[in-house]
């Protein structure tokens, strides 16, 4: 009888694991490009993180795909990795301008609330690649 919970535990780790190695240079990215964009060029916090954002939605794919993370229909990757872009936007613009965070702060809150949240959706709606069964001894 196959081990189900061992099998699940198993593929939500290797996916896991990939995940966090991108996301982790991708954290680091957006809030560094934040902080320098608005916080000390003081830049419409709107526009950079619509920009940066934008950029990062494009580059993220290409390292899923390159990593072989993605299954090769990228229309739900498209619309999730979409509506997450757009609630970035969002809540950078509401935690810099409405609530006057530094716009560092406001990333990493922002980016690390959203990446459990992001991996999950993609994990339930099928978008990440079954990856391949490791036989142990």
């Amino acid at each position: 009888m196959p081990d189900f919970p061992g099998v699940i535990a198993r593929r939500c780790a290797s996916h896991f694991a990939k995940y966090l190695a991108v996301g982790v240079i991708w954290t680091i990215l957006p809030i560094a490009s934040l902080w320098l964009l608005i916080d000390h060029w003081r830049l419409p916090a709107i526009w950079v993180s619509a920009i940066v954002y934008g950029a990062l939605f494009v580059t993220k794919y290409t390292a899923y795909v390159f990593i072989g993370m993605l299954k090769a229909d990228p229309v739900k990757y498209i619309l999730v990795a979409g509506v997450f872009s757009a609630l970035n936007v969002f809540i950078v613009w509401l935690f810099v301008d409405c609530f006057h965070l530094p716009a560092a702060s406001a990333g990493l809150l922002n980016t690390t609330g959203l990446f459990l949240a992001r991996f999950f959706a993609f994990s339930r709606l099928g978008i990440l690649r079954d990856p391949p069964d490791k036989k142990g001894p």
